[in-house]
């Protein structure tokens, strides 16, 4: 594999993400039981150090791209463990870390540059943005137990990132890739430090979408560790 260089987006694009990414990682490993969160932090930076690897030497940009695979098997980990956590996990606090999704404001500003198509960019960084500004205002009602919007949130919060990855995956050379043209997302999104968003930010807000929705039924009020 070659190594994929690291100047592909600008030096606030860098700071803009890791923030958001590694944000959104704290307020995760937060959200779980105190015994839990050593063994999830490291298993967390471990993955970031794989996928950053991963993405330095071209792994997700050759001809048979291993984003995909990466995406579904962190997905299915993540949920994983947090459904072996139960009730311990707070779901309060995984909620209002979605507010960090609005890192996804970065595709629209690299597409006003050039960097990204509009195909991707504008529905991936839009609904991100959205997800992210609504993440604090439905946290707060689901602290107060007032599940009023609730599910609604999460359910478009998982609609948001399949349609980022399918528009992702559709605005690539390729087979699949029919609205390829112009600028693609085959570079900046499979470089550091853009790639740490499918293979990390993405999958994480999946699982936890998914395990909130799951604990709907039965959950208490704040907190929501009962």
């Amino acid at each position: 594999m070659d190594l994929v260089p690291l100047t592909v987006v600008p030096v606030w694009a860098w700071v803009v993400v890791l923030a958001g990414v590694f944000g959104l990682l704290g307020t995760f490993v937060a959200a779980l039981p105190r015994a839990a969160r050593p063994l999830a932090a490291a298993a967390l930076a471990a993955w970031v150090a794989l996928t950053g690897a991963l993405a330095v030497g071209g792994a997700f940009v050759e001809d048979v791209p291993w984003i995909g695979p990466t995406i579904v098997v962190a997905v299915a980990l993540t949920w994983l463990g947090l459904r072996r956590l139960g009730s311990g996990v707070d779901l309060v606090a995984l909620t209002a870390g979605q507010t960090f999704r609005v890192v996804g404001g970065v595709f629209v500003v690299l597409w006003l540059v050039g960097t990204l198509p509009p195909a991707f960019a504008l529905p991936a960084g839009l609904g991100d943005i959205a997800i992210g500004l609504a993440a604090p205002v439905i946290a707060r009602r689901l602290r107060r137990g007032d599940l009023r919007g609730v599910r609604a949130f999460h359910v478009l919060g998982i609609v948001d990132l399949v349609v980022a990855v399918g528009t992702g995956f559709l605005s690539a050379p390729g087979p699949l890739g029919v609205l390829a043209g112009g600028p693609t997302t085959s570079v900046a999104l499979t470089a550091l430090p853009l790639a740490l968003i499918p293979t990390t930010l993405v999958p994480l807000s999946i699982a936890v979408h998914l395990h909130v929705l799951g604990r709907l039924p039965v959950a208490g009020p704040v907190g929501l560790r009962s």
